[in-house]
C-alpha cells in the first residue's frame, strides 16, 4: 500500500515574483479540516455569486494564515519600507497582516493558487515515486 504523506520539502522559499517570497509550512490536521470545510462551502455556493466570492475569499485568507510562516520582499506600498512578518499566539500569520490581502481578492487568489500548488501532493509528485 502506498501512502502519500505531506513530506515534500518546503525548505525552499516560494517565489511570488517582484522580489517577494513566502516561507511555507503545512496546515495542521485541524486547519486541514477547516480548509476542507471551506472548500465544501465554496462548492455549495456555486451559482450564488456574492456568497461564492465571499466564501472563496475566506478560504484564501485561511490558507495564507495557516501556511505562511515568514516572508521576504514584502514592502509597505506607501513608504517602500519592509513589512515585518508577525504571528498570532498560535504561530499563524497575524490578522493585521491579512487585512491588506482581503482588500485585493485578485492578488489574494493568485498568491493562494501558488501556495496551494506548492503544498499539494500533485500528479507530478506521484510520478516521482
Amino acid at each position: 500500500m502506498d501512502l502519500f504523506l505531506r513530506d515534500n520539502d518546503l525548505s525552499e522559499w516560494l517565489d511570488l515574483g517582484n522580489g517577494a517570497k513566502f516561507k511555507l509550512a503545512y496546515p495542521t490536521a485541524q486547519q486541514e479540516k477547516e480548509l476542507s470545510a471551506s472548500t465544501l462551502q465554496i462548492s455549495l455556493a456555486v451559482g450564488e455569486d456574492e456568497k461564492f466570492a465571499k466564501t472563496y475569499l475566506e478560504y484564501w485568507l485561511k490558507l495564507l494564515k495557516y501556511t505562511v510562516k515568514d516572508w521576504d520582499g514584502v514592502n509597505n506600498a506607501r513608504t517602500g519600507e519592509p513589512v515585518k512578518f508577525a504571528t498570532d499566539k498560535d504561530g499563524n500569520m497575524d490578522d493585521e497582516l491579512l487585512r491588506p490581502f482581503a482588500a485585493y481578492p485578485e492578488l489574494l487568489s493568485v498568491i493562494g493558487e501558488k501556495i496551494k500548488k506548492q503544498i499539494d501532493f500533485t500528479e507530478t509528485d506521484k510520478k516521482k515515486l
